[in-house]
Parts: structure tokens; C-alpha cells; sequence
């Protein structure tokens, strides 16, 4: 038998009159019980998987890049500029605009060539256009 567990919630004030005015003298309840487990935390659980942990190293080496080539950048350039994927040497950079993605093109050689003097072994950017912010997680 599982016992349900009371959890002290108060809902906000106006919260509150507005249940009542739908016919509630309290704020509902779920009848599904709370289940507390031990859960790790998703860094914990990819470092712990072989090809996981393998993603997670190659997209840290990817932001360090970026962090790299933060100062090369104009600030308006960088706010538009994600890391992607660093793979033999090749590493890509996604932009959501194409004006951006036409001036990091012009600047792969200079920002290639400065990736390497800080000791990353980049032989080529590439540029991809991606649609929407890769910042927010609704679909357009």
C-alpha cells in the first residue's frame, strides 16, 4: 500500500480565489503519489557511459574553442555564434543569421590560424546556418 505523502503547498493568494470561484474551497491535489528516488545528475550519468562521455569530452573542447576565439570576435558577431561539433581537425560553428555566417566565413582562415597558435589542432572551419535560437527549446 502506498501512502500518500502530504506536501505543505500554499498557492498564491489570487491563486486561491481563483479556485474558489471554479467551486474549490482548497487547492486540488494529485492523486498520483510522490515517488522519490536516487537520481544522478546528467553530467554524472554521461561521464559514466563510454560513447556518452565521448560526446560530452568532444562538446567541452568545443566550447573551450569558442571561449578561444571569444576575443577575436566582434561582440555582436559572438552573440550570434555557437560551438558545434570538433571532429579531425574540423570544427563547426552555427550561426542563426546569414549575415553572421557570411563574416564567419570570411574569417575561418584568421580564426583557424589562431585556434592553432593557442595549441588546438584545427586544419578548417566550417560554417552552418541553423534555423531558430538554439537558445530556447519551442520549436518554431
Amino acid at each position: 500500500m502506498v501512502t500518500e505523502r502530504k506536501i505543505p503547498t500554499t498557492p498564491a493568494p489570487d491563486g486561491l480565489k481563483q479556485l474558489r470561484a471554479l467551486g474549490y474551497n482548497r487547492a486540488p491535489r494529485s492523486k498520483l503519489p510522490v515517488m522519490r528516488s536516487s537520481t544522478q545528475d546528467v553530467l554524472q550519468a554521461l561521464s559514466h557511459s563510454g560513447s556518452l562521455a565521448d560526446l560530452l569530452q568532444q562538446n567541452h573542447k568545443s566550447q573551450q574553442c569558442l571561449k578561444a576565439i571569444d576575443g577575436v570576435l566582434a561582440p555582436g558577431l559572438r552573440a550570434s555564434v555557437y560551438a558545434g561539433s570538433l571532429e579531425n581537425g574540423t570544427w563547426c560553428l552555427l550561426t542563426v543569421s546569414n549575415s553572421a555566417a557570411a563574416k564567419l566565413r570570411q574569417l575561418t582562415p584568421s580564426l583557424a590560424a589562431h585556434l592553432r597558435v593557442k595549441g588546438w589542432n584545427i586544419q578548417s572551419i566550417k560554417v552552418k546556418l541553423i534555423i531558430g535560437n538554439p537558445r530556447t527549446s519551442d520549436p518554431k
